[in-house]
């Protein structure tokens, strides 16, 4: 919500028996322009990447009015829309501030990510940007699918520039990550300091994702190394996290979420990765 639409509601609220009725009818159409239009573009897709019609989406979309409901506005809808041969879904001719995909449903799957996402409108911080040609996704596992192993490794090392193996079972697989981190200090301010790691896999490829992509790795786009670098913008950035995919030679996928903090050496934990492995050689992690 922002901080208009705040301020709004609780000067409605405070005043709003002493208002005359056209000031009453300001406000609610104060509140309801707060409502944008609501455009959304979805994939579902099975454990393999590949399209998954038939599939049941059911939303919900919160409006302006849902955070003082005793004003008489809408507070919200719900609805539900099915997904093409292609997997493909839209959610269009709909306003509010907040869309919700709850649940996503088809007989013989249940979804990889059991939790709501949830998508903003309008004027937040940071709305939503739907964009046809890049569809959200959602990956659905068949049941009976084995699950992904799931590991978390603690990190404890020192940012000296010198490169560093962390090797990972993966319940009587190994796999080795190779880290270099390093230190720059900033001429301008000796009280800060620039900070770059690179991160990468024995025998294998890395590709950086976003948060959105979590659950399935991608086919390609893999390199042998990604750099990560502080953001000189950032007047406290000391946090290095990045979404990481592996591909092995072997046909493998994993998927790290890689954290450590740079003002922090290996006297104490630096940082951690939670990984999931696909222990059959599929793309998608639960």
């Amino acid at each position: 919500m922002s901080k208009k639409l705040g301020f709004i509601i609780i000067l409605g609220i405070l005043v709003v028996s002493a208002l005359p009725n056209s000031s009453w009818l300001k406000l609610l159409l104060a509140l309801s322009s707060e409502n944008s239009s609501v455009e959304f573009y979805g994939v579902v897709l099975d454990e393999k990447g590949k399209p998954l019609p038939n599939a049941k989406v059911s939303w919900d979309i919160i409006k302006s009015g849902s955070f003082a409901p005793s004003l008489g506005l809408s507070t919200g809808t719900r609805g539900s829309v099915k997904s093409g041969s292609d997997g493909r879904f839209t959610i269009q001719k709909e306003t509010g501030v907040t869309l919700t995909i709850r649940t996503i449903t088809k007989d013989g799957y249940h979804q990889a990510n059991r939790n709501g996402n949830a998508y903003s409108y309008g004027d937040n911080a940071e709305p939503h940007k739907p964009d046809h040609s890049m569809p959200e996704r959602f990956i659905m596992i068949k049941n009976g699918t084995p699950k992904s192993f799931k590991a978390e490794v603690p990190l404890k090392f020192d940012w000296d520039g010198i490169a560093k193996e962390i090797k990972i079972d993966l319940n009587g697989r190994e796999q080795t990550i190779v880290i270099k981190p390093e230190l720059l200090k900033v001429d301008q301010n000796p009280t800060q300091h620039q900070w770059k790691i690179s991160i990468g896999a024995k025998d294998a490829e890395v590709a950086k994702g976003k948060s959105g992509d979590a659950c399935i790795a991608p086919e390609t786009g893999y390199l042998p190394e990604i750099i990560l670098e502080r953001d000189v913008e950032e007047q406290w950035g000391t946090e290095a996290k990045v979404l990481l995919y592996v591909k092995t030679k072997d046909g493998y996928f994993g998927e790290i979420k890689f954290y450590a903090f740079s003002d922090v050496d290996s006297k104490s934990n630096t940082g951690r990765m939670l990984i999931r492995w696909n222990t059959e050689g599929g793309r998608a992690f639960e």
